[in-house]
């Protein structure tokens, strides 16, 4: 009939739209691809460029993404006749720090009780009893190092814990990594397991008796590899976190800091070259520093209401958002919904919980490629809210506060379009102060 004929017209021409859409898609990825693989094989690698081409989204091809990423967090130099060495020099710096940080507790059978500053076992040798060195006093230099070593064990066990955890739905970090454990190191999950000792408080019944209550000795912690040569890349991660909290005491290890670290350990790992995935977890960790000297204030608590903490952060968000969009920051004043009730977790884990790994790290992308990663977090922040702000401006504060906490699936592309809007505006601003007070100066 002619309704079926004009219906498998339609039909006809959706389909050749779709294709010539995809057709179009895929020749977009092609030149980003030749792109960016034209920027990487210069002897002198533009750094605004490699920028501008990353912001605009980078291939999951190739191992592009953790090539440019190396190079946007300053872990590899601009020059690429200078790679082999810097890499050479940091990869066995790492080496070394895993050599002093990740203490093997199989080595006190030998006599020498632990190195927990890196700087070799002070005590005398032949001295292995923990409880004996604790029993001489704080001041007795074996004492020290057996109570910096136990509590290095708390927050080694709260690491396990929260890696452990770390995307569950998601197998690699469960899977083995395929390569063998590094020379010399023991799996830091038997650390804790054998060296968290039981101990017992003393509670009283309501009949004034006292009894003894024993605690658990160990965390409960799923086997992995074992003393296996063979490790799972979430013992990796583990070791990274350890390593990381070691060499900066200040902040040591925050939950929060796993989630980071996972997706950026997730990109250098997967990397199609067998050189760069051998050395994922060396330059996982001096880019995960890179990425920590922006944002590690977020983190400390004693800095949350002070100039540089997570508290000023929010309100540089709120300030932003207010001139961009006056109206929805009205409305949440109205309400009282308060930025530490969703956008803490924003700014603290780099939008890890809001978003599927995909997206998280097309975000990324563009994050690690702005010249101020924090203002440019800001901009995206700010462009959520903006990307609900009808919903939010309808709604009451319950809905509102669901909507917020739980964000819900947009394109990241439009996120990003807004963001880009917003971090534009503020560059403008930032330009004219600086033009006003260069004419004061005058």
């Amino acid at each position: 009939s002619v309704g079926c004929r004009r219906c498998d017209a339609l039909l006809v021409r959706w389909v050749t739209c779709c294709g010539d859409r995809v057709s179009v898609t895929m020749a977009r990825v092609q030149q980003r691809v030749a792109d960016l693989e034209a920027l990487l094989a210069q002897d002198k690698i533009p750094l605004d460029k490699l920028r501008a081409a990353c912001h605009q989204g980078i291939p999951d091809k190739k191992g592009l993404r953790s090539s440019c990423w190396r190079l946007l967090l300053r872990y590899l130099p601009c020059d690429r006749s200078s790679w082999a060495s810097s890499l050479q020099k940091n990869r066995e710096l790492y080496r070394t720090f895993v050599r002093e940080c990740v203490v093997d507790t199989h080595e006190y059978a030998k006599g020498e009780p632990p190195a927990t500053s890196g700087q070799g076992a002070a005590a005398s040798a032949g001295f292995i009893d923990p409880l004996g060195a604790l029993a001489e006093g704080a001041d007795d230099p074996a004492a020290q190092q057996w109570d910096a070593y136990f509590k290095d064990n708390e927050v080694l066990d709260q690491i396990i814990k929260d890696v452990k955890r770390l995307a569950p739905d998601f197998a690699f970090f469960q899977a083995p990594t395929g390569r063998p454990r590094p020379e010399g190191v023991k799996p830091l999950h038997l650390r804790v397991q054998r060296d968290i000792l039981e101990s017992e408080t003393i509670q009283h019944s309501r009949s004034g008796i006292p009894t003894m209550k024993k605690k658990a000795s160990t965390s409960s912690l799923a086997s992995s590899t074992a003393d296996d040569e063979e490790e799972c890349h979430w013992e990796v991660v583990a070791r990274l976190l350890f390593v990381y909290a070691k060499l900066n005491p200040g902040i040591a290890y925050v939950q929060g800091m796993n989630e980071i670290l996972g997706p950026l350990y997730f990109v250098m790992a997967s990397d199609p070259g067998d050189d760069w995935r051998a050395n994922a977890e060396a330059d996982t960790f001096f880019c995960f520093t890179a990425i920590m000297s922006e944002i590690r204030d977020s983190f400390i608590k004693t800095l949350d209401d002070s100039d540089i903490g997570i508290g000023s952060l929010m309100r540089r968000l709120m300030s932003m958002l207010q001139k961009f969009d006056p109206e929805v920051t009205r409305v949440l004043d109205e309400q009282q919904l308060k930025p530490q009730f969703f956008a803490f977790r924003w700014l603290t884990l780099l939008l890890c919980q809001e978003f599927a790994l995909p997206e998280l790290l097309r975000l990324w992308d563009s994050l690690f490629a702005a010249e101020d990663l924090v203002q440019y977090l800001l901009s995206i922040c700010s462009s959520m809210v903006v990307n609900v702000r009808d919903a939010l401006v309808e709604g009451e504060f319950a809905d509102n506060m669901k909507l917020l906490q739980r964000f819900p699936e947009i394109d990241v592309h439009l996120i990003l379009q807004q963001a880009d809007k917003i971090n534009d505006q503020e560059n403008h601003e930032k330009r004219h102060r600086r033009f006003l007070q260069s004419g004061s100066v005058r």
